[in-house]
């Protein structure tokens, strides 16, 4: 198990730290300010601009445990502002059940808030983790991109096409699960005994991309009979034709584990 303790900020900034604090804060690591950062218009702001001006710091878990309204807003907008400013990289955890106006700031800023500090902590191992095998196996654990992506919103015309986000995350030593793509429902039954466990139906047709919204999901099949009839229901021509498409194949994918995926 590797040693996941916290460092502790320069000396400079936590005097700086204790100085504009209040006195029943927690100004080491982490920093917990209590709610007062809802009192004090400024604390917040100031306290966090002191936070990632310190050099032994380059990552920030923001955790926000409730939903303040307004007060919410405020904060999450001055975290966003700041990080970008001193470019500290924001890690978002959320950890109220109402997505309001704060969660929507954090959303807006290109960032996919993670619900609770556990995962956040269990997800941020992951990466470092993978990181260090990169650096060991002679990478600069910043793989260079291989598809030039494009800023606007994903449509049938833009959106990267399967083939190429599973070589996008392979580049990036991202693991992709066993897969094999069928065009029948024989095929799909000898996959699945290939691949064995419960396995992962997805349908492809042109031009497709929520599948979900055309019922081209099926979760958890098992055996060559589950995954043949789950082919004849969910590429059934008949079925499709009231969306407007056409199948081409269906895609038989390992099943992963249950556990935390973000995709932006």
């Amino acid at each position: 198990m590797p040693d996941w303790s916290l460092r502790p900020s320069s000396r400079r900034p936590s005097a700086a730290l204790r100085a504009r604090a209040p006195a029943f804060g927690f100004v080491d690591n982490p920093v917990d300010l209590t709610t007062k950062v809802f009192t004090d218009a400024d604390l917040n702001r100031a306290v966090f601009e002191l936070i990632c001006d310190d050099p032994n710091v380059g990552s920030v878990l923001f955790a926000m445990p409730a939903d303040y309204g307004e007060n919410t807003v405020a904060v999450s907008r001055d975290a966003v502002e700041i990080a970008r400013s001193t470019g500290t990289l924001l890690i978002p955890v959320w950890m109220s059940p109402r997505r309001g106006d704060g969660y929507q700031v954090l959303h807006a800023a290109g960032m996919a808030p993670m619900d609770g500090l556990h995962r956040a902590v269990k997800a941020l191992r992951r990466f470092a983790e993978w990181r260090g095998t990169a650096l060991a196996l002679g990478g600069t654990g910043t793989p260079e991109p291989v598809i030039d992506t494009a800023r606007s919103a994903a449509t049938s015309e833009r959106a990267l096409t399967y083939e190429q986000s599973r070589e996008l995350l392979s580049s990036a030593g991202v693991r992709v699960p066993r897969e094999s793509f069928v065009t029948g429902a024989e095929g799909a039954a000898e996959a699945a005994e290939w691949i064995g466990g419960p396995v992962v139906m997805k349908l492809s047709a042109p031009g497709l991309i929520h599948k979900t919204e055309v019922g081209g999901v099926r979760l958890g099949i098992r055996g060559s009979e589950q995954a043949a009839a789950a082919f004849a229901e969910m590429a059934s021509p008949q079925r499709l034709a009231l969306f407007g498409i056409e199948a081409d194949g269906v895609f038989v994918q390992e099943m992963g584990r249950r556990g935390t995926g973000s995709a932006r």
